[in-house]
């Protein structure tokens, strides 16, 4: 039990929740991984990983996302159920590892600009407007 810390909160319209942390395989050993969030419901999300990188989140009501990360970055999304798989996301980044370019399902392509000193100047969609 020492390697998990189970947090229970409470609010006054009887929405509680769980949330579990974790130490896993070949992580520091002072680091600890959200790997259960489960409320007054019954309803869950469960947090899967590998190499120190998420994988897979699975939700109790049947589907779940697959996560493919390299060096720490999202590179894919998937939405997997029993009927469909489904990309929803896919990133790309830079050679400073800055992300440059999202293209999702639900908004179509995000464009991400950066300044000299590495912070993020704008963002803009497929038709290249800028999201107020």
């Amino acid at each position: 039990m020492a390697n998990r810390h189970i947090t229970f909160t409470c609010s006054i319209v009887k929405k509680c929740e769980f949330d579990v942390f974790e130490h896993i395989k070949n992580a520091p050993l002072n680091r600890r991984y959200l790997t259960w969030i489960i409320d007054y419901f019954g309803n869950s999300i469960h947090f899967e990983y590998q190499d120190m990188n998420l994988q897979t989140v699975t939700y109790s009501a049947g589907y779940k996302l697959k996560i493919s990360s390299y060096r720490g970055l999202i590179e894919r999304i998937d939405y997997v159920s029993a009927d469909i798989q489904q990309r929803l996301l896919t990133c790309e980044y830079n050679d400073k590892n800055q992300l440059i370019r999202c293209d999702s399902h639900q908004f179509g392509d995000i464009y991400h600009e950066y300044d000299e000193n590495g912070y993020l100047t704008s963002w803009k969609d497929t038709q290249k407007h800028i999201p107020k």
